[in-house]
């Protein structure tokens, strides 16, 4: 930090980004780095330069479009550095599994949704999707009208539901999710046609640059409702690639490049192998017991997943045509060298 930064109280150190108390009581604010994460493994060895300038440049520009347009989020403005976001702060519960679902069932407003909404369009290459079904009963099962292959889009906008406040991210039922979170089935049903407008506004912000989006995933807080008793959503965190699977020109686009380059390396199986035998402590078991640990990137592979996030960034708002095509032959130079 700064000496201009003397009132931030740092109040979570992440892997990706820091969460400080804003001079304001009701404000936070996200500093993004140039770290990353994959695999919830937490920080990497490495980090990929201006990739926290870029995720602070997207948030603002996609929480400042939302705004604009009536979806409510928690973005107030950008920060000192060109790295920050200012927001409104929310309630986190903490404690136990119990004791989080207990403070949910007295229907708390300004307060985070303990669930990540994850929405998806397709089946894009590396997709959990491909991993957990192998069958046709499995994809129907899941509420699919088919089996789907790699590349194919589907017919509607599919939900999924994970936990957001445990160490690992745990796959929710509905009514699972309606009971940790305490929602009604009005609520639930309001949540999904929230997440799926902002998906859908999404997909057509990205259309216009010729990127596609395949999936994502959200996080909501609670908010007063316009009626007495009633509550709604704000979006929170923040939107960036990171957060969303994309391909421009066919090729990978986002944090998937990191997983495809880490999916080949003996640190990938062992962290599975790891997970599977001691999910609560996988990350010492994968490098005390089976002794692997992420490699670090080549420099070269650094320069270009810089390049991405920096052109990706400045691609999707740019309203001049002549500058537009311009960063697209660069992104699509930049991704050349990455696959």
């Amino acid at each position: 930090m700064t000496s201009n930064d003397d009132h931030l109280k740092l109040l979570h150190l992440g892997s990706v980004k820091d969460i400080y108390q804003h001079s304001s009581p009701d404000q936070l604010l996200f500093r993004f780095s140039d770290r990353y994460s994959i695999f919830d493994w937490g920080e990497m060895p490495d980090a990929i330069p201006e990739k926290g300038k870029a995720l602070a440049d997207m948030g603002h520009q996609f929480l400042s479009y939302f705004n604009s347009i009536g979806i409510p989020t928690h973005y107030i403005g950008r920060g000192p550095l060109p790295t920050d976001l200012i927001v409104k702060s929310v309630a986190v519960p903490r404690g136990d599994l119990q004791s989080i679902q207990a403070a949910y069932t007295k229907k708390p407003i300004d307060t985070l949704v303990p669930l990540e909404v994850i929405y998806r369009f397709g089946v894009p290459k590396g997709s959990s999707l491909l991993r957990k079904f192998k069958t046709e009963n499995d994809w129907k099962a899941a509420g699919f009208d088919r089996a789907y292959q790699e590349g194919e889009d589907f017919s509607f906008v599919k939900f999924d539901v994970t936990t957001k406040l445990e160490k690992l991210d745990r796959p929710l039922s509905a009514t699972e999710a309606q009971t940790l979170a305490g929602l009604s089935e009005q609520e639930w049903n309001k949540l999904l046609l929230f997440t799926k407008s902002i998906a859908l506004e999404l997909q057509a912000v990205f259309a216009k640059t010729g990127i596609k989006l395949w999936d994502g995933k959200l996080e909501f807080a609670f908010i007063q409702g316009q009626e007495k008793g009633s509550r709604d959503f704000m979006l929170v965190d923040s939107i960036g690639l990171d957060e969303i699977r994309l391909t421009f020109d066919g090729k990978t686009l986002s944090k998937e490049l990191l997983r495809q380059y880490y999916i080949t390396t003996p640190w990938y199986e062992a962290l599975n192998q790891a997970k599977s035998t001691a999910p609560d402590d996988f990350k010492n078991f994968c490098m005390e017991k089976l002794n692997e640990k992420p490699i670090k990137l080549p420099a070269a592979v650094l320069k270009h997943l810089s390049s991405v996030y920096t052109l990706a960034g400045k691609m999707i708002f740019e309203n001049s045509q002549i500058k537009l095509e311009l960063l697209k032959v660069n992104l699509s130079k930049a991704l050349e060298q990455l696959t």
